[in-house]
């Protein structure tokens, strides 16, 4: 296998982050106040979520980007206001134990090495350079950027006629059945599922799995001697 393409979150990286709590927006209050604005925790939170929604639209493959609406909350400040949002939700995030040992060696392998994530390049592309994982890829496709998410297939054919990759040659690599492996079936390539959250052989066998190999220890390194 020539084409490594990567999930993010849940397979590379393990992170957990809380949107809810009273002490978050509480956070991002005080340090909107201290650049002259007003805001109360509830009216801020009720402000950012209707803007979210005036973001998205009827197509449920359609990526929002959180910028703009960081723009109408923090005006002159979005861009540092978006990483203190991440930093404010963030409880922990790291590299899973064998990320980085398996991404190294693919590349030493002359493999080429991919990311195709649902998320935000406001937050992600900051949190790759800072776990040290972003010069790993040879390109990074982020839904938000793109405006489209998986698993629709239209995101990942981007990326591979981008990169002129054939589908014999290439891999999903991801933790989740209903994005990560429903795009490579839909467009053809083999899915390789990583069981980063426990679920039990009687789960991982109740979907689909023509076309899957199964990673059922969670453990990325396994991948390395997958596909010899």
């Amino acid at each position: 296998m020539k084409n490594y393409i990567f999930d993010l979150y849940g397979t590379l990286i393990d992170i957990h982050t809380d949107e809810q709590s009273l002490s978050f927006w509480k956070k991002l209050c005080i340090y909107l106040n201290e650049r002259g604005y007003s805001y109360k925790e509830k009216e801020l939170k009720e402000l950012y979520l209707n803007l979210v929604h005036e973001e998205e639209n009827e197509d449920k493959f359609y990526e929002i980007e959180l910028m703009n609406v960081f723009k109408k909350i923090a005006g002159q400040y979005a861009d540092e206001f978006a990483l203190y949002f991440r930093k404010a939700s963030t409880d922990y995030i790291a590299c899973f134990k064998n990320t980085k040992k398996v991404l190294e060696y693919l590349k030493e392998e002359g493999k080429h090495v991919y990311l195709l994530s649902n998320a935000q390049a406001c937050f992600t592309l900051p949190e790759l350079k800072e776990l040290g994982l972003y010069d790993y890829f040879d390109d990074i496709f982020i839904s938000s950027s793109y405006h489209i998410k998986k698993p629709h297939p239209s995101f990942l054919e981007e990326l591979m006629n981008k990169h002129h990759l054939h589908k014999e040659e290439s891999v999903m690599i991801g933790n989740d059945f209903t994005t990560d492996m429903a795009i490579a079936k839909k467009v053809g390539i083999t899915g390789v599922f990583l069981n980063t959250d426990g679920y039990s052989k009687e789960d991982m066998h109740s979907h689909n799995l023509e076309g899957v190999h199964l990673i059922e220890s969670g453990d990325l390194i396994e991948l390395v001697s997958m596909f010899k």
